[in-house]
């Protein structure tokens, strides 16, 4: 892990940077392949609605960086992948939108 912290340290990790520490804390190729996903889908996003490619795309490759950790409980989920990530002094927008993917359970409202 201390190779990611360190590279991560100022902020939006950059592609590469944010595949190994997604490698340090999720083991399952399903869940993996659905961050891929995600990450690919809120690229195409931004794109299109005009938005921050690159840290809608991290964000999307993060965002279940918590899965394993949490064993699956969703009233945790979220809030420590945001942790993980506010240490390493990622972009509040992209803790904002990863905190509001799960924000039904956690009782975070929607930005406008």
């Amino acid at each position: 892990m201390e190779l990611s912290r360190r590279r991560c340290k100022m902020g939006l990790p950059n592609r590469q940077d944010a595949m190994v520490l997604l490698r340090e804390h999720v083991k399952q190729e399903n869940l993996v392949r659905h961050m891929i996903a995600t990450e690919a889908i809120m690229r195409a996003l931004a794109r299109r609605l005009g938005g921050n490619e690159e840290l809608w795309g991290i964000s999307g490759l993060l965002h279940d960086l918590d899965l394993e950790i949490v064993d699956n409980d969703m009233n945790r989920h979220a809030r420590t992948t945001a942790a993980i990530l506010a240490e390493r002094g990622f972009p509040p927008e992209g803790l904002d939108a990863i905190l509001a993917h799960n924000g039904d359970v956690l009782g975070i409202p929607l930005k406008g």
